[in-house]
């Protein structure tokens, strides 16, 4: 898929903004300690060990590259996999709806994917 770019002009003020945006995004969803070890317990007896570790991984890559991600997708809902935005749409179910029955799921090991709303940047 093409990136959706926002055409942000490359000026060190419009990066700042964004840098902002992505810490303060970071931040808000950052868990509380008690919170994560729930999340862990819930995600191993529901969902598995192995698709917890995935969204973890995601996450941290998710969050280091998401001032890039502010940039070419901002407002936009991505499918976001190993540093790479695989498929993006405005639409969170639309997204939703192309990429499960893709074929680039049935040939993957895990059942879990990693799906984000990046912050919106408007200047």
């Amino acid at each position: 898929m093409v990136a959706h770019n926002t055409n942000l002009e490359n000026s060190p003020e419009v990066d700042e903004k964004i840098r902002k945006i992505a810490e303060e995004a970071i931040e808000q969803d950052k868990l509380t300690e008690e919170q994560e070890e729930k999340l862990k317990n819930l995600y191993f007896q529901y969902v598995g060990e192995e698709e917890y570790y995935y969204g973890k991984r995601q996450e941290e890559s998710f969050n280091k590259n998401l001032p890039e991600l502010i940039k070419n997708y901002s407002g936009m809902y991505v499918w976001f996999e190993d540093g790479q935005v695989m498929d993006y749409d405005a639409d969170e179910d639309v997204l939703l709806d192309r990429i499960y029955p893709s074929e680039r799921l049935k040939s993957r090991t895990i059942n879990a994917i990693y799906v984000r709303e990046v912050p919106q940047y408007i200047p």
